[in-house]
């Protein structure tokens, strides 16, 4: 009777495969024509059937010998019992590798070799053959079949590399693909695939070539459901006690699935730090958070990121400013590792700010603004809220209702002007402001005009024939560069430019005139054009004969101290050139008597001041001027004590002391009087507008020699 193998698997639990075989599974010997087919597991053991019973009755056993097909030259095991009893027959392998294994068990019917434990190469055909004493020989062939698990099961990713634990990171969405290798097995195994322990429904391919046999697998798709999945891929045939199988864990990268902004719990003020609050939830690995306004990277804020399980929260400390009302920011939450894995929240800003204002010009299409031109100031502001008030001001005075430009209104944030005057130069200030603060702007405004004559400038130059002077004019205008002169003398347009040397310099220009007769005395205009145009009215410059100066009018005494006093006086006519003017202190009723102070000054309206006076004293003070032509005609005389000096002027005709010893002095004064009487005359004629020239404040003097 022949019995059932018996074997057990003990799996290798790093890769699936059974380094021990514990299975109650059995198989019993198969006869197959004169062969009999035995089959076990690698590892477990084989009995194999030798029929040793005698054809003879008393028949008796010499000699059993097994051979194998594939160890050619000899038995591998034998039992010899030639010289001994069947009980006592020694035993012996010549085959060291089967010999350690296998032992022969003659108590029973038939008799069995038994290979513990099985390896691989055990597998074959082996023939057993039994000597008698007298009886014929008896051979039993046996084939051994030895079920063999693969000896080595791997899974491979899409690059070709081992993977054992973990694989991945592979991106969500994207398809991946594995391939699962069995090499080895008797017979070959089937693949199988499995995730988290369901075998999967789509389509896989296995080939086998060599002792070899392969599944490719691909999962489209991927998403998030399948992180930390189990895929197994397991090695299975319906011979084998077990399966043998391989596991690993997926590993994926997940977009991130939701993101939120939390607004600041006040209103944003520009200016004023703010927490802005960003998180985003569920990437793997987690979100990396990125601020935008208005699409742009924010470089200079100062960000806090924590992560914390699934979410990731990032705090913007933001310092908004007034540009940034009405924009958006941006937080955006994008796994690195994956394309197009980017979302983001935004947040509309609202931010309140003081007034930016600035001060512009408007409806006017030429930037330059020239006298009698209507312009209108406007006051452009941006501010949040609204603006609640505009404020003006013009050379740092406020213009409002009580306190306004004749020529100006006020309308909100619009100041217009209308015909604008030189007047209207200067700085001009609008003001606005909100709930938050306010701001202000100036705007500097040039009014350009046409050049005008510059007041308190010498208008009468005194100059005898052939003499020259240099005649000086001096206007205002704006614009003042680039400005031309040319100069006319009486009612001609003849052009003194061409005739006599001219200077210009900015606002100024200078006429070096010498009169040649009695004709060229008069008036000389002087005209000056800038960009806006020629002067309208022009300087006049009166060009008399040159003589003596008049006396000084109207003097008066003040009183300093006790011994110092100040005497002013109005200045007489100049006789057309530079005068000063001079004080004579007499201390005695007679001017002839000697002067204890003389004092001269250049300064127009003429002062002296007179100190160490003694009270009580009569003193006499004797005012007149000179020039290049000589002295006055006539002096102003003070007289009085210190404490009661009196205003006594010289009756016409008192001479100064010292004219009055000469009677030389007195027929020249009276030739000097009919010789300018005798130019009035002839230059009256000459002009019409005589009229128009400014009179001498006294009688014009020329020397005879002049007139010569």
């Amino acid at each position: 009777m022949l019995s059932a193998s018996k074997v057990v698997f003990k799996s290798n639990a790093k890769n699936g495969l059974p380094d021990a075989i514990n299975s109650s599974k059995t198989f019993s010997p198969i006869k197959k024509g004169n062969v009999n087919e035995v089959t076990s597991f690698i590892g477990g053991m084989a009995q194999l059937p030798c029929n040793v019973t005698a054809g003879m009755k008393d028949d008796s056993i010499r000699l059993i010998l097994w051979f194998k097909d594939s160890l050619p030259g000899g038995p591998i095991y034998s039992v010899d019992s030639r010289n001994a009893s069947l009980s006592l027959a020694k035993h012996f392998s010549t085959i060291e590798s089967i010999g350690v294994r296998a032992s022969f068990d003659l108590t029973t019917n038939p008799a069995y070799l038994i290979l513990d434990p099985l390896r691989e190469e055990d597998i074959g055909e082996y023939k057993c053959r039994v000597d008698f004493v007298e009886g014929r020989t008896l051979t039993t062939i046996v084939h051994l079949k030895i079920i063999v698990p693969p000896s080595n099961i791997v899974i491979t990713d899409s690059n070709g590399h081992s993977v054992e634990t973990w694989a991945g990171p592979y991106d969500e969405s994207s398809t991946i693909s594995f391939t699962c290798t069995s090499k080895g097995g008797a017979p070959l195994p089937s693949l199988i695939w499995f995730l988290n322990g369901k075998q999967l429904d789509q389509p896989y391919f296995t080939e086998e070539s060599n002792k070899t046999v392969t599944s490719s697998l691909e999962i489209h798709n991927v998403s998030r459901d399948h992180l930390n999945s189990v895929l197994m891929c397991k090695a299975t045939n319906e011979l084998y006690p077990a399966s043998i199988n391989v596991s690993i864990t997926l590993d994926i990268n997940l977009k991130p699935l939701s993101i939120e902004m939390i607004p600041p719990r006040k209103p944003l003020i520009a200016g004023q730090s703010a927490d802005i609050i960003c998180e985003s939830m569920y990437s793997r690995p987690p979100a990396v958070l990125t601020w935008l306004k208005n699409k742009k990277k924010l470089l200079d804020e100062r960000e806090i990121i924590t992560e914390s399980g699934n979410k990731t929260t990032s705090v913007l400390n933001f310092v908004p400013s007034h540009e940034d009302n009405g924009l958006y920011l941006i937080c955006k939450a994008e796994n690195i590792r994956l394309k197009n894995s980017a979302i983001e929240d935004k947040l509309l800003l609202y931010v309140r700010f003081a007034p930016i204002t600035s001060l512009v010009m408007e409806n006017h299409q030429s930037l330059m603004v020239v006298t009698g031109d209507n312009i209108e100031l406007h006051c452009q502001t941006k501010a949040n809220p609204e603006v609640s008030e505009y404020s003006w001001s013009f050379q740092g005075k406020p213009i409002d209702h009580k306190i306004s430009m004749k020529n100006a209104k006020i309308n909100g944030s619009f100041l217009s002007i209308n015909s604008v005057g030189k007047e209207n130069s200067g700085s001009y200030k609008c003001s606005a402001k909100n709930e938050i603060g306010s701001g202000e702007s100036d705007l500097n405004l040039k009014v350009n005009y046409l050049p005008v004559c510059e007041q308190n400038q010498k208008t009468t130059y005194g100059i005898g024939l052939r003499e020259t002077v240099r005649i000086l004019c001096v206007v205002d205008a704006s614009p003042a560069t680039n400005l031309t002169f040319h100069w006319t003398l009486n009612d001609t347009q003849l052009a003194l430019n061409l005739k006599y040397p001219t200077n210009v310099e900015g606002l100024r220009s200078s006429l070096l005139f010498t009169p040649l007769n009695l004709y060229d005395y008069g008036y000389i205009q002087c005209w000056a054009r800038n960009e806006i145009g020629s002067q309208q009215k022009p300087c006049i410059f009166q060009i008399v004969p040159a003589g003596r100066p008049s006396e000084p009018s109207k003097c008066t005494k003040t009183e300093l101290n006790d011994v110092a006093l100040k005497i002013c006086c109005d200045p007489g006519y100049d006789g057309g050139l530079v005068q000063k003017f001079h004080l004579e202190v007499y201390k005695s009723e007679q001017l002839s008597a000697n002067v204890i102070s003389n004092v001269t000054t250049s300064e127009t309206p003429p002062c002296f001041t007179l100190d160490n006076l003694t009270p009580s004293i009569h003193y006499i003070f004797n005012i007149y001027s000179s020039n290049l032509k000589g002295k006055s005609d006539k002096s102003f005389t003070l007289t009085g004590t210190k404490q009661t000096t009196k205003q006594l002027p010289l009756e016409k005709g008192t001479k100064n002391a010292s004219q009055m010893s000469s009677s030389m002095v007195t027929i020249a004064f009276a030739l000097l009087f009919l010789s300018s009487l005798l130019v009035l005359i002839i230059l009256r004629r000459r002009s019409k507008t005589a009229k128009l020239l400014p009179k001498p404040e006294m009688d014009v003097n020329i020397n005879l020699h002049l007139l010569n």
